[in-house]
C-alpha cells in the first residue's frame, strides 16, 4: 500500500498517518511486535513518558492471545537490515500468518489493540506518531509530527499479507 499526503496550501501543514486494520483474534496464537518500549497512558493517551516493553507488553518473542488485552502505543520498534519492521500474528487453527510489514523510518509506533469481548480482533496498526501527537509536540514532547512545506508531499508505504506457516508445535 502506498499512500501520499500532499499539502496544497500555502502555509505549513503537520502530518501523522496510521493504519487500523483489524485481523480475526484467533483462539490459539499469538501476537509478535519488535518493541523495545511503550508509551505510558493516562485515559487512553500518551503521559509523554516512554516505560520499557516488558512483561506482557513484551511482544519480541510473541505473547499468546488467549488471554491478551491491549490497546497500546509501542515504540523503539526494531527493524532488519533494510531498515523493514515485521509484525507478525500467528494463527495456530489455520497455521497461517499474517505479517504487516514497513519501514521504521515512516513508522516508528505500533498500537496493539484487542477490542473488547465478544468481538475476536486484534488490531496492529503501524503509526508515524503516536496518539494525540499534536498535544505532545505542543508540550515539547518529541513525537514524531512531521511538518510538510507547501506544495510539497510524501508518500507511506506499507505492506500486509498473510500465507502458510511452518508452525510445528504450540509453545
Amino acid at each position: 500500500m502506498e499512500t501520499t499526503a500532499r499539502n496544497e496550501g500555502e502555509k505549513e501543514m503537520p502530518v501523522g498517518f496510521g493504519i487500523h486494520p483489524y485481523f480475526h483474534k484467533p483462539s490459539e496464537g499469538l501476537v509478535h511486535v519488535p518493541a523495545k518500549g511503550r508509551w505510558e497512558l493516562s485515559d487512553s493517551l500518551p503521559t509523554g513518558n516512554i516505560l520499557p516493553a516488558e512483561g506482557r507488553y513484551d511482544l519480541n518473542n510473541g505473547q499468546n492471545l488467549r488471554d491478551l488485552n491491549l490497546d497500546d502505543i509501542f515504540t523503539f520498534i526494531e527493524s532488519d537490515t533494510e531498515g523493514i519492521a515485521r509484525c507478525v500474528l500467528k494463527d495456530y487453527d489455520y497455521t497461517t500468518e499474517t505479517m504487516v510489514e514497513f519501514p521504521t523510518s515512516q513508522f516508528p509506533h505500533v498500537v496493539v489493540f484487542t477490542p473488547p469481548e465478544p468481538r475476536q480482533a486484534i488490531c496492529i496498526e503501524p503509526n508515524t506518531c503516536p496518539t494525540d501527537a499534536f498535544n505532545l509536540q505542543e508540550r515539547g514532547v518529541e513525537s514524531n509530527l512531521t511538518m510538510l512545506a507547501a506544495g510539497s508531499e510524501m508518500k507511506f508505504n506499507l505492506c500486509i499479507y498473510t500465507r502458510p506457516s511452518d508452525i510445528v508445535s504450540r509453545p
